[in-house]
């Protein structure tokens, strides 16, 4: 199977991952004139992918916010001892 005929859903994550960053960002992109370019556009968008964009797999959230609320399900409180 060519990656041409293969469907983003059929993708192994970080397949996925490369898939969606040559995609939305290297070939929308060209041409680069520099590295620097590549570099810069490369941080933000790997920002924006981890920070901002909602995840359609986790209810249309921020990571942030499921990393925070997973935490925060998970951790059991400590307790307090009275002396």
């Amino acid at each position: 199977m060519t990656r041409s005929s293969q469907t983003i859903e059929s993708l192994p994550n970080l397949e996925r991952f490369n898939f969606l960053f040559e995609t939305e960002l290297i070939k929308h992109g060209r041409p680069w004139k520099t590295l620097s370019q590549v570099e810069l556009a490369t941080a933000e968008w790997t920002d924006w992918y981890n920070r901002t964009r909602l995840h359609g797999e986790i209810g249309h959230i921020l990571p942030a916010e499921y990393q925070t609320n997973d935490y925060l399900a998970t951790t059991k409180p400590q307790g307090t001892t009275k002396i």
